[in-house]
């Protein structure tokens, strides 16, 4: 399986280069701030980050 995390994936290049890697059969967990989603993580706590994945 292939996995991948894609930040700033709620516009532009995120959100360009996240919909390629769906379509490259990649499962994909997009991280932004603008849009609320079902986790919340810190980017800057390491913990969190690695709670994430």
């Amino acid at each position: 399986m292939k996995f991948a995390v894609i930040t700033g994936a709620s516009t532009g290049i995120g959100r360009a280069v996240a919909a390629e890697f769906e379509k490259r059969g990649y499962d994909v967990a997009r991280v932004a701030r603008r849009e609320p989603g079902e986790f919340s993580c810190d980017l800057s706590d390491v913990l969190q980050v690695n709670s994430l994945i």
